[in-house]
């Protein structure tokens, strides 16, 4: 009976005073009432489990107001216990009549008393259960995203329509909610991975290729582990189809892509051009177009760049970090290819790289792909020449295997990002360089891509830094694959 309210109404208060110690026995929450009037403005701040109410009383009576109970939507379903005279037969119809549940008779027996009531209270709990249960399953068979009840090995007990349409089941027979979805669709995280990367991170994302007979399918599953030992249901499992969210970017990205293509040929024949028109015209030409022509070398490898970048973002972005890795690289050799090209479109600055590695000579990569490896290089050894004010730009590489982890480093002579930055630079378009010259070449979207492609591969960026003395950036990728 524990959390369970009773209203006791009664114009006696010798009455009501002794009603409510013995039904204060049960462990219930009791209130008063010496009018009809009265209870209903109480039940105006709280509904009660159970109503006892005499019938006779000054102004309003028991029937009165058992009719006006009865009549509101809101308190129809309150048990309702009249007390009579022991002659009063013909009032008890009309109790009836006006929809009161129960009737004790004066003098009545406390013992009585309480068990009526006990026998009202759960009554009343059971029907609270079952108009809760009635809405609870309207809501949950007609919301726009699917959702699936287990238990805590992840066997279904319930899902709703829109969830039998996204996994493609209706009849449960015993299934398990993991091994309908990985048998479904494909996971940059393992089924083994999936519990531990849950309790962190409620949200993965699943994908399902464009087959003859349906187009592609990305759903994010939101996983949350509820403490519901009375039920058995503990885990609940809510999925949101997300594919035209992912093809409305695929089309964006497709076009950035053929966009920046467009462009790359004629930077090239322009670039190619304008150096063999110096050469051509090396010894008539004077010193300030030779300044010219710098210049316009300059501001070609500048477009280069950032095309290159859009060509890297769009096919960074179109892999919707689902590519499969097909071979392994050389960590160390692919790094210093990568620096090597980035370098080029900086050859206006004097750059000097070290390298330090304690990997096993043995050692080959895969958890990347190649492109997502170099895209995550150029945009660190970018942001470490292209902020730094310095006449030579000094750079060093670090790697290191640490427990279950590849650890890349890299640090520069830049200058620095204060503390609060730091989160901050991992933003979409956040550029920080605009606190020092108000004019940033690029786009400010690298780092969001680097922190974004860790993260889903299990991995992830921090940095270390001081204004003046440089910025120190180490990228954390996992040894093993997480993926199927």
């Amino acid at each position: 009976m524990s959390g369970k309210s009773l209203l006791l109404i009664d114009d006696d208060k010798s009455n009501l005073h002794l009603m409510e110690q013995v039904l204060s026995e049960l462990d219930c929450m009791v209130k008063t009432a010496s009018s009809a009037e009265d209870a209903l403005v109480l039940m105006e701040h709280k509904i009660p489990d159970v109503i006892i109410s005499d019938i006779k009383m000054p102004g309003m009576d028991g029937l009165e107001f058992t009719r006006k109970v009865k009549s509101d939507p809101r308190t129809k379903s309150v048990p309702i216990i009249l007390i009579t005279g022991m002659d009063e037969q013909g009032t008890k119809l009309k109790g009836i009549k006006a929809g009161c549940d129960d009737f004790i008779s004066k003098p009545y027996d406390i013992y009585e008393l309480q068990a009526r009531v006990k026998s009202l209270l759960k009554l009343s709990n059971y029907s609270q259960q079952m108009v809760e249960k009635t809405q609870l399953d309207f809501i949950i068979d007609h919301i726009s995203n699917g959702l699936v009840i287990c238990d805590q090995d992840f066997f279904i007990t319930r899902l709703n329509e829109k969830a039998q349409e996204l996994i493609g089941i209706s009849d449960l027979k015993n299934d398990n909610i993991l091994d309908v979805l990985y048998n479904t669709y494909e996971c940059l995280i393992s089924r083994r991975e999936f519990i531990n990367h849950t309790l962190k991170h409620r949200n993965i994302e699943f994908f399902r290729g464009e087959t003859s007979q349906a187009g592609p399918l990305y759903l994010v599953c939101e996983v949350n582990y509820v403490d519901s030992s009375r039920s058995g249901d503990n885990i609940i499992l809510i999925l949101k189809d997300i594919t035209s969210e992912r093809v409305t970017q695929r089309l964006k990205q497709d076009f950035i892509s053929l966009i920046s293509h467009k462009l790359k040929s004629p930077l090239v024949i322009i670039s190619g051009m304008a150096k063999n028109l110096k050469d051509e015209l090396k010894v008539e030409i004077n010193e300030k177009h030779l300044e010219m022509f710098d210049e316009l070398k300059t501001n070609v490898l500048k477009l280069e760049s950032l095309v290159e970048k859009l060509i890297n973002f769009s096919m960074i972005s179109n892999n919707n970090l689902m590519a499969r890795q097909d071979r392994n690289y050389n960590p160390f050799e692919i790094l210093r290819e990568a620096v090597k090209r980035k370098i080029y479109f900086f050859s206006h600055k004097s750059v000097n790289i070290t390298y330090q590695s304690d990997l096993p000579d043995s050692f080959s990569y895969g958890v990347l792909t190649r492109e997502q490896f170099v895209f995550i290089v150029n945009n660190l050894v970018e942001n470490a020449i292209k902020f730094n004010q310095n006449k030579m730009v000094i750079i060093e590489f670090d790697m290191w295997l640490e427990e279950e982890f590849f650890m890349l480093e890299i640090s520069d002579n830049g200058i620095g990002i204060p503390p609060e930055e730091y989160q901050k630079i991992f933003e979409s378009f956040y550029q920080y360089e605009k606190i020092f010259t108000g004019n940033v070449e690029g786009m400010g979207i690298g780092l969001a891509m680097v922190k974004r492609i860790l993260e889903e591969l299990g991995g992830r960026i921090t940095v270390k830094s001081e204004l003046g003395i440089g910025s120190s950036f180490r990228v954390i990728m996992p040894v093993q694959s997480k993926r199927l």
